[in-house]
Parts: C-alpha cells; structure tokens; sequence
C-alpha cells in the first residue's frame, strides 16, 4: 500500500498507531493492559479474515451468476418453470436462505449481547446501532422469504408481494438514515460541538432515531400505492420497480445519495481531525480504542451501501451481460443487510464474547488477565499465573 497518498496515511494512523500505540494523546500515559492488546490483536486477524471471505464471497457469487442464471432475452409466452427447467432457481434459492439465516442469527445473537449488557453499553452510538440492527433483520426477512419464493417457484399474493417489498425498501432506506446518524455521532465525538450550551446531544440523537422510525412509516405507506410499488420476479431473482411511475425510484436514489454524501463530507472531516491531532503533539483530547472501532464499522458501513447504489446506478453499463449484473447487485442487496450484523461481532467486543461462549460452550466472563514482565500459564479454567523469568 502506498502510504504516501491521503488515504494510505489515514489506514496507516487508524490500523498501525490508532490500534497498537497506546502511548500517544489518544491514551492514557499508562498504556492499555495486556487483555486490551491480545482482543485487539484478534481484532486485526478477524477482520483479515472477513476481507478475505468477503472478497471470496463476491467472487462465488459472480462466478455462480455467470454459470446458473438464465438468458433475459425470453418471450412473452415463456413460463417460469421452463426458465427454471435447470433447477437454477434451487441453487439460488438455497444461496438467498443461508446467507439470510446465517445474518439473522448472529443479528439475533447481537441483540442478546446488546440485552446482556444493556447497563455498560448506553452510549448513543449502542442505541443507534440496536435501533439500526432493526431494520437490518427486517431486511434480512424479507430476502429469507425470497429464498423460499425462488426455491419453490411460488408466487406470492399480490398484496402480499407489495407488503414484502414496501418493507425491504422502507427498512433499507431507513437503515441509511440510520448509518447517517451515526456518522453524525462520530463525527460530535471527534469535534465535540457544543452549538448551544443547553443543547442535549443525548435527546437530539434520541430525536433522530425517533425521525427514523417516523420515516420508515411514510416511506412503507409511499410504496404501497401501486404506481411506486415493486414485486419479487422469478424471471431474474430479484426486486423490481414494477410501477408506472418512477417517482419511487427517484425517491430511493435521491435520498440515499444526500444521506451518502452527508456521511462522507463527515468521515472526511473526522479522518482530517484525526491526522490534525497527530500533528498536535500537546493535545491532551482523548479518543478511546471504541471511538476508533465505532468509527471503523461506520465507515466500512457507508462503503458497502455506497457499493451497492453504485452498482444499481452503472453496472448495467460496466458488464455487458444484464445476467450478472443482475444476480450480482441481488447478492449484494444480501450482504448490505448483513454487513453490520457481521461487523457488530467482529468489533465489539460484548457481541463477539457471546458469539465466542454461544459456539464453544465457554465463560470466560471472569478472566482477568494483566501486563507482567514474565511468561503467562494457565493452570486452571479461569485462573492464569505470571511467572516470571
């Protein structure tokens, strides 16, 4: 990576000093103990992984895109089960609900972590980030039911159809608003606003979130009126606009893209704040390992949706087959409503030690471990020994 350039500074202050060097301003004079670096540690390799399976994920999805989707270019007297004569429809199908059930079970699992440790994690960012793992598992829901359609080749009722679809797209654009928010958040944090000295930052964002809410009613009631409304077609796998009016997608695009642009103007004073204060050897601010993680997710949030509008936006004319680009923005559709149920375990530390107890029967809640100068042995299930040299 060329480190040279702005944004190589920017992963170079936030990966390689943010996360390891806990003797600068950011931190106490003290330093983190030994439990802090061996979590951030794993931190590091967890999120290599998931780069990799991330990436690979894409890539089987293309590659199955290109080898099980059918020709577009069908006639009108052309049926389902004859477009799906090769059992396409199965594999895809299968793909939508693992993908799906794999989401909502560790988004579940979240909200248990969440629950668990409701006293410690009241901050503002953990209450936008719940409220957010809504609308996500609402997502996650609605692509589940698809799975189901396309395995089965069933068509729904209509108004069962427009019911499903109004929620997906209401909670999609919602989430966005939501991952607004917490920019928002983070960007308060790193700049500490104070634009009125009575202003109460907690009930504002409570006031945001409550906004929210607010408009995923107005944007569900939008989409249920027919010339905005969108169906699940088996022909391509995938949720289209199926109104006569385009004022629906217009709506989705256009606000998603000012709430995107809104965030990026954000991580990009908060990324200048952030190199600002490298400079600034004697400022005494103090930003926390959390704020650094929180801010982390909310980008990687704002990347992967930003992804997914681009994809809708110029795909089509990047890759010559309307196949692949189809199936690919669907499976990407997926993994948006799953990114930050993936990213809450692998950041935050509550969630990921419940993932961690959930799978190898383990509490660990009451090891402590410190900084020593000697060797570490464990000589019992939550008992750990320093031995010195």
């Amino acid at each position: 990576m060329d480190t040279e350039t702005p944004i190589g500074k920017v992963l170079q202050v936030i990966v390689t000093e943010e996360l390891f060097n806990y003797t600068t301003d950011f931190s106490s004079d003290s330093g983190a103990d030994l439990k802090d670096e061996i979590e951030i540690a794993l931190d590091i390799h967890l999120l290599v992984g998931f780069s990799y399976i991330a990436i690979g994920s894409f890539f089987l999805c293309l590659q199955m895109s290109q080898t099980m989707v059918f020709n577009l270019t069908y006639d009108d007297d052309v049926t389902i089960p004859e477009i799906n004569e090769d059992n396409h429809n199965v594999w895809i199908g299968l793909s939508y609900i693992i993908l799906t059930s794999t989401f909502m079970f560790f988004q579940i699992i979240t909200f248990y972590a969440f629950y668990k440790n409701r006293e410690t994690m009241t901050s503002t960012p953990y209450r936008v980030m719940t409220h957010l793992g809504i609308f996500d598992l609402l997502q996650q829901s609605c692509h589940f039911l698809s799975g189901f359609f396309t395995v089965f080749k069933y068509e729904p009722l209509k108004i069962f159809n427009h019911i499903i679809s109004s929620i997906l797209q209401s909670s999609y654009m919602t989430s966005v608003a939501m991952l607004l928010l917490l920019a928002l958040n983070r960007f308060d944090v790193f700049y500490d606003l104070k634009f009125i000295p009575v202003f109460n930052k907690r009930k504002a964002f409570l006031l945001g979130i409550i906004i929210c809410y607010i408009w995923f009613g107005g944007l569900f009631i939008f989409y249920m009126f027919p010339e905005n409304q969108l169906e699940y077609v088996l022909i391509n796998y995938s949720w289209n606009y199926v109104g006569v009016s385009n004022l629906g997608f217009q709506l989705e695009n256009k606000s998603v893209l000012i709430m995107l642009v809104i965030s990026f103007i954000s991580y990009i004073s908060i990324i200048g704040k952030i190199m600002k204060m490298r400079c600034l050897t004697s400022n005494k601010t103090f930003i926390t390992i959390t704020d650094i993680k929180l801010l982390f997710q909310a980008i990687l949030n704002f990347v992967t949706v930003l992804l997914l509008e681009l994809c809708w936006s110029i795909l089509s004319g990047i890759v010559y087959d309307p196949n692949v680009a189809i199936i690919t923005i669907s499976y990407l559709f997926i993994l948006v409503s799953g990114n930050n149920t993936l990213l809450n375990i692998l950041l935050i530390k509550e969630v990921k030690r419940e993932v961690y107890n959930l799978f190898t029967f383990n509490h660990f809640n009451g090891v402590k471990i410190t900084k020593t100068n000697g060797r570490l042995i464990i000589v019992g299930n939550n008992k750990i020994k320093a031995v010195t040299d």
